[in-house]
């Protein structure tokens, strides 16, 4: 028996026949026909990556291109999608043009205790989700907007990443998810290949694409911080830790430049281990900064594991004399307001 087989049983209604074409229908029936619609298919174990890009507009070149990402699937890869159409063939925050949906990734660990309560979240969350699919291993929602919002800068990038950080802790989203306009999802109606996820289908369990929302009805969500280009804000606790240097709190929200991003990672986590933080602590802030700043072919997951090598080798080293200074200090205690954080 699958895990769908189970869930069926256990915590959802019945599926409605909801298409793949559907679905994308949904998001994009108000989209630049012109805009790009980012595929890729990212294997669980090996790692490679495979993208296509499609013009919304262009149905033959979609069906061809759903059609090899269907068997790359088949083949072992996951097969995801970018929610927020790109203006070029770029997986960055910057290349992201439109959203047309807010989303969440609930990850309930094949718990159905989770999996239940989850659920029982997202629909007592108001306004209710347009649509639910059931990934496998937990759950992913989308709410609809009234018109698609633009991407005009990074202001505007800033402000959608700052709502989706807002829902993701109020629905209780995945912690790991990089909550940016350059996030990826599963698409419905595939097999997702993560080994412990036993061949299980991502389905619409739930699909209400009348329930669209001016994007003002999730303002009260929106976590504010200075300016990260659309990317997860950092997050400090400064509670009982020396001051972080401005370098390392503009790295936080700007990210490093290619060639000299591992640098930057290494020289943040030997100022976070200089101020007082754990290393489980630096690792909180610093391996998102880090996967977001990759490019659209490089994988997530190796990312991470970089990210997670680097700050070990930072703290293998005896800390130094933390730098800092009153103005990294009044930083961290405005950031410590605007996120209510709380030491990890």
């Amino acid at each position: 028996m699958s895990h769908n087989d189970s869930a069926i049983k256990a915590d959802t209604p019945p599926r409605p026949a909801v298409s793949r074409a559907d679905f994308l229908a949904a998001l994009y029936d108000k989209a630049d026909l012109a805009l790009l619609l980012e595929i890729r298919c990212i294997h669980p174990i090996s790692e490679k990556t495979r993208v296509r890009w499609t013009p919304i507009g262009d149905r033959r070149r979609l069906a061809i291109n759903l059609r090899q990402a269907d068997i790359f699937n088949k083949e072992g890869y996951s097969e995801l999608f970018a929610p927020c159409l790109r203006r070029e063939r770029k997986g960055t925050a910057e290349a992201a043009a439109i959203v047309p949906a807010l989303w969440v990734d609930i990850d309930c660990a094949d718990d159905p205790k989770q999996r239940s309560g989850a659920l029982e979240r997202l629909h007592n969350f108001e306004p209710a989700p347009s649509i639910i699919v059931d990934s496998g291993g937990g759950w992913h929602a989308y709410w609809l907007l009234d018109q698609p919002f633009e991407l005009r800068d990074d202001a505007a990038r800033q402000h959608i990443a700052s709502i989706l950080h807002g829902l993701f802790a109020v629905v209780g989203g995945d912690e790991d998810y990089a909550r940016s306009v350059a996030s990826l999802m599963r698409l419905p109606n595939t097999v997702n290949t993560k080994p412990e996820r036993g061949g299980v289908v991502a389905t619409v369990i739930e699909f209400h694409p009348e329930r669209r929302y001016a994007l003002a009805a999730f303002e009260w969500l929106a976590v504010r911080s200075g300016g990260s280009n659309g990317k997860l804000p950092p997050v400090q606790s400064g509670n009982g830790h020396a001051p972080l240097p401005q370098v390392t709190l503009d790295y936080l929200s700007k990210g490093a430049e290619q060639g000299r991003r591992n640098r930057a990672l290494f020289d943040a986590a030997c100022q976070f281990r200089d101020a007082g933080y754990s290393q489980s602590e630096a690792e909180a802030q610093l391996i998102p900064r880090h996967v977001m700043d990759g490019h659209g072919s490089e994988n997530p997951a190796a990312r991470e594991r970089e990210a997670r090598s680097t700050i070990a080798s930072a703290y293998h080293q005896p800390p130094r004399d933390p730098l800092g200074g009153q103005d990294a200090r009044q930083v961290i205690d405005q950031l410590a307001s605007q996120f209510g954080a709380k030491k990890q």
